[in-house]
Parts: structure tokens; sequence; C-alpha cells
């Protein structure tokens, strides 16, 4: 990241710190680079306090997006620090490294972050080709990730069921409207158009094959 905090104003005399104007930031945190972790912040209470900003109780996942959404879009600017101030243990067994099938709830629920992400900027005046296109991305990412989780070699479930769901979620999910497809990929235009079931089940199978070998690969390399 550094390359890209140089183009910033400095703040202070440490080197290492960057005033961002949030049009700017705010991008990078909800879909790029900084994400959207609360580990990797520091927050006003006042602003907190002043709009009522609070964890959204109807979500258990991205619910740290959604905060930082209306976070963010009651600021002006920010101030970066380009340190490795937090440290993340990969445990083998842990939560966030189990698997569990994507369920239809998922699905529901994914639907519901994506509109509330949008109505949280509509109602607080923030431009749209602020985060249109990150917006796109997101969405696409959301489809290809429920391919990635289904077609998972974990999951038991037998290839025509695996199947089904690939094609039960493209006719709920995929209909969203508010899709900039001029910057997506090839790749991601056509799913998009096509919303095809099969080509879907085809990225999730190649997407996780080439895992399985490179994890094999990784292992065998360090043996």
């Amino acid at each position: 990241m550094k390359n890209q905090f140089k183009k910033y104003q400095q703040f202070g005399n440490s080197g290492c710190q960057y005033i961002v104007d949030i049009s700017e930031s705010l991008p990078l945190h909800l879909f790029g680079n900084f994400a959207s972790g609360l580990y990797r912040g520091m927050f006003r209470r006042d602003l907190i306090e002043k709009y009522n900003i609070r964890f959204d109780v109807n979500v258990w996942k991205a619910e740290d997006w959604l905060f930082y959404t209306q976070y963010l879009s009651h600021c002006k600017k920010e101030i970066i620090i380009d340190k490795p101030l937090y440290h993340y243990f990969q445990r083998e067994g842990s939560l966030i490294n189990t698997y569990y099938e994507e369920t239809d709830n998922g699905i529901r629920k994914g639907q519901y972050i994506l509109h509330k992400f949008e109505a949280i900027l509509v109602d607080a005046g923030i431009p749209k080709e602020w985060y249109k296109v990150q917006l796109s991305q997101r969405y696409i990412q959301s489809i290809l990730r429920y391919s990635i989780n289904i077609w998972d070699f974990r999951n038991k479930r037998k290839s025509y069921g695996k199947y089904k769901k690939i094609r039960t979620y493209n006719r709920v999910y995929a209909p969203y409207s508010n899709i900039d497809a001029n910057h997506l990929t090839l790749l991601q235009r056509m799913m998009l158009k096509t919303k095809s079931a099969l080509l879907l089940s085809l990225y999730g199978i190649v997407f996780n094959t080439a895992k399985k070998l490179k994890q094999k690969a990784f292992a065998f390399i360090n043996h």
C-alpha cells in the first residue's frame, strides 16, 4: 500500500500517517484493500452517538461492513496509518476456517445486505459514482463465492444437488439490477448476462480444483 499512500497529504511527523478524502477511501474500505473489520479502525464516539450508528441485529455476517458504511457516510476525511498494528493468527479448526454450506437463508441475507448498504449511502446523499463500480464488483464476487462454497470438496452433497442449489441461487439472487457492467471482466459479464447455472458451476469446480492442487503442491514442497 505504500506507493498508494504517497499521493496523500502527510499527517504528523511519523512519516506513515496520511489524510485521505472520504470519496477516495470509502470504496477502498468497503470493497477493496482496506477491508472493513472493526479491528482496523478507531472511531469517534461523538459521531456514533450523534447519528445513532449501530450494528444491524438482522445480520451476523458482514455486520461490520454495514457499520463502516454508516460511519464513513458521515465523515469527510480520515487518517490512514501505514503500519501493521494488528496481526491475525490463522488457526486450523477456527470458525473462519470451518466449512459450512451456504444456505438459502444466506442468500436472503446477502440480498438484504446489498440493499441495506445502498440505502445507507443514498440516505446520506453519497454520490453513486463514488461506489457504483465497487458495488457491482462486490455483487459479482458474492455470486462467485457462492459457487465456490457449494462446489467445495468438503461439501458431501451429490453433484446434481450442488447444481440444483446453484440454479436456485441464480433465480433468486441474480435479478439484482443496480449493476455497472461496463467495468466487469468478460467472464463476469457473461455470467451476469446468461445467468447460467452450468457456467457458474464450472467456475466453482475449476476454482476448487486449482485450490486443492495448489495446497498439495505447497505441502509437497514443504515436506
